[in-house]
């Protein structure tokens, strides 16, 4: 899973966007899926207003650190102390089976 984290312009906001795929079995195969629009818990954020005063200023390549993200860049699902990234991961794996069991058919 990679859970993209994009600015939301319109609303000032920033909405997760995870991605995920799953391979099963052993043959190549594989499925994979985008959450766009998922609706589960604090899954867009609103940062305080000298986070866009500062993106503005900085330029794209700077971070400016949330405590809706992760604090490492990879990890097992256990080590993520952040429920709406926990969601995100969960959301994602339904969709997923919901691919599979329907290309199992």
């Amino acid at each position: 899973m990679i859970n993209g984290n994009r600015v939301d312009f319109k609303d000032n906001a920033i909405d997760q966007m995870p991605f995920g795929f799953i391979s099963s079995g052993v043959t190549p195969t594989t499925n994979g899926c985008l959450v766009q629009h998922g609706d589960w818990h604090r899954r867009t954020v609103y940062p305080p207003e000298n986070f866009w005063n500062y993106a503005s200023i900085s330029g794209i390549g700077n971070c400016f650190p949330l405590s809706e993200l992760p604090g490492d860049k990879s990890g097992s699902i256990s080590d993520l102390k952040i429920d709406s990234q926990k969601d995100a991961f969960y959301d994602l794996i339904s969709e997923l089976k919901k691919d599979t069991l329907e290309d199992d058919k």
